[in-house]
């Protein structure tokens, strides 16, 4: 039995778990923010800043967090694993989940298949699919 959930699912992905490894990704599943990992950072105590990007790089080696590379080099994380979609407003660098029923359909026309034609005329392999929804706060004109 594990002491704790964080470390049974450090373990279970093959890593060796730290305290400090258990604290970051404690810390990122509580996280709704899509931190960085300056963020973090700021929320953890006597965890280095580096100790936090080799542990949320060691995460997403083994599909435990995934990085979400925005304009300007910003990198956020967030440990949903599962297909979602994201959204984020005009002059704002936060990250928000978007609400499931409104991610729903747009998520459905992902099928296995479509991903695989798009992989097959790309050429490659489809690693994953972040969708991100950028939105303007000013209400458009109809």
């Amino acid at each position: 039995m594990c002491e704790s959930p964080a470390r049974c699912t450090i373990t279970e992905h093959g890593l060796r778990c730290t305290a400090q490894r258990e604290s970051v990704l404690e810390t990122l599943r509580q996280a709704h923010d899509h931190p960085t990992a300056e963020t973090l950072h700021e929320r953890l105590e006597g965890v280095s800043l580096a100790t936090v990007y080799n542990a949320l790089e060691a995460f997403a080696k083994v599909g435990l967090a995934q990085p979400i590379a925005l304009a300007g080099g910003l990198t956020r994380w967030d440990s949903t694993m599962g297909l979602h979609a994201h959204v984020r407003r005009s002059g704002d660098d936060r990250l928000e989940d978007l609400p499931e029923d409104l991610a729903g359909n747009l998520l459905a026309s992902l099928t296995p298949r479509r991903l695989e034609q798009l992989a097959s005329r790309l050429g490659g392999r489809i690693r994953g699919v972040q969708v991100t929804v950028l939105l303007d706060d000013e209400p458009t004109s109809t």
